[in-house]
């Protein structure tokens, strides 16, 4: 059954392999049957427009009338239009905010999904699945150090990495797409969405204010809109046998949709040290990351400082989930000009992807200038193996996961976001279990 919908897979045909028994008899001949059969019996790209205009603040609301098809959320995106016209109140040099210590022609991180603080994904029972807080926030601490150039000049360019000015002398309307996977782990996991989870499903995301989502380089914006909101689909229709005999393993409860997904916890310092905790419960979280800013960039200037801007303030850096620490000894980002600890996050974010798929991310740009710099976004690996990605540890409300920090300064917000294996087992009648 899992190779029905596993869209990974790869398949090669030989007759001389094939054994008797797949041997079909008809009108007294034998013909080889080709192995394995087709489960498809129709692909389509299907999109699904709001028809709704939304400003800063704003909550988008798309739902998916994907009927009897199964989805391939990976190879799916949103599309959407920024009017440089409907963007109110800035002077100077408007971008998104999250330029840092570079120019935008050189790697930096201009990216539209700036503009997302919340996702919520529903059920059509209305189940929650999943819902992800500082989205805006999460995307940017990881998406610098998990892609490399090559994306950010194909798929990010898509999604404002290479604009440096939003509103030109003409006004002009910014056009951007975004891949699903890029939103949440619901979407990347490589296998079809059942129809009983994908029909009727509903994605919420609540739009940033204005400040939080763009910069200026001289009086702050007070508000956006977004236009033409749209949702692009990759449908597949599925050969009736192959339907039926899915949907009779749903009802018994044996078909279960995997993904990560992330939770998180926030707190501002009032000291030079940070004692941070998550005791949300998890089977299995697998990696947690920590974002640490200047407070009032986000709080007291939005809009003219880079309130996205990871802060570099941070000297030493550790987490730990009852007695198991990660690492073993402290990050610590001053010794050997911080080589250690930035080795150790791309050693991290990379060992998946092979050795010389390497992050955006510099020793420069790691250190930073000014107090801005990759320093402040620290990556931690909480698998007992990296090297055969086997499993994670369990987290609860007696065992939880805390993150502690020495800064050099007092006054900075830290995020941290742990990500952890979610389970929904899903059922043909209209029911969703969902299991951490």
């Amino acid at each position: 059954m899992q190779s029905i919908i596993d869209t990974t897979r790869e398949s090669t045909f030989n007759a001389q392999e094939i054994p008797v028994s797949d041997l079909v008899s008809v009108n007294s001949l034998e013909y080889p049957l080709i192995q394995p059969v087709s489960a498809v019996v129709q692909r389509r790209h299907i999109q699904y427009a709001t028809n709704v205009n939304y400003n800063s603040n704003g909550n988008i609301t798309l739902y998916t009338p994907t009927g009897d098809d199964y989805v391939n959320y990976p190879n799916s995106w949103v599309s959407f239009q920024l009017p440089g016209s409907q963007i109110v109140g800035p002077t100077g040099v408007v971008s998104f905010d999250g330029v840092v210590a570079d120019t935008a022609a050189n790697g930096s991180e201009n990216l539209v999904t700036n503009i997302f603080k919340q996702i919520r994904i529903s059920h059509s029972s209305g189940t929650v699945i999943a819902t992800g807080r500082e989205l805006g926030a999460y995307i940017r601490t990881k998406h610098r150090w998990y892609y490399d150039k090559l994306w950010r000049d194909t798929m990010g360019s898509a999604m404002g990495g290479d604009i440096t000015d939003l509103i030109t002398g003409t006004d002009a309307t910014r056009y951007f797409t975004i891949p699903l996977y890029i939103l949440h782990g619901f979407f990347s996991t490589n296998k079809l969405c059942p129809s009983f989870a994908s029909s009727g499903l509903k994605i919420e995301l609540q739009l940033s204010s204005a400040g939080e989502a763009l910069h200026s380089s001289a009086v702050a914006p007070t508000d956006f809109r977004v236009d033409n909101f749209k949702l692009h689909l990759d449908q597949f229709s599925l050969m009736d046998s192959v339907q039926s005999f899915l949907n009779e393993a749903s009802s018994k409860g044996e078909i279960a949709y995997n993904h990560k997904s992330y939770a998180w916890n926030s707190t501002v310092t009032g000291s030079n040290n940070v004692n941070l905790t998550i005791d949300q419960a998890m089977s299995q979280a697998v990696s947690c990351m920590a974002l640490t800013r200047d407070n009032a960039s986000l709080t007291t200037t939005p809009g003219l400082a880079r309130s996205f801007a990871p802060d570099s303030r941070v000297s030493k850096a550790q987490v730990r989930i009852g007695s198991n620490y990660f690492p073993q000894t402290e990050l610590d980002g001053t010794a050997a000009d911080g080589k250690d600890a930035l080795m150790y996050i791309w050693n991290l974010m990379n060992s998946r992807k092979g050795r010389h798929n390497a992050s955006n991310v510099t020793l420069a740009k790691y250190k930073g200038t000014g107090n801005i710099g990759e320093k402040g976004i620290l990556n931690f690996s909480l698998e007992r193996s990296s090297t055969l990605n086997v499993s994670g540890h369990f987290i609860s409300g007696s065992r939880n996961l805390t993150y502690t920090a020495t800064n050099t300064t007092s006054g900075l917000r830290v995020d941290l976001f742990c990500e952890h294996y979610q389970v929904n087992r899903l059922y043909l009648f209209d029911k969703i279990v969902v299991l951490t």
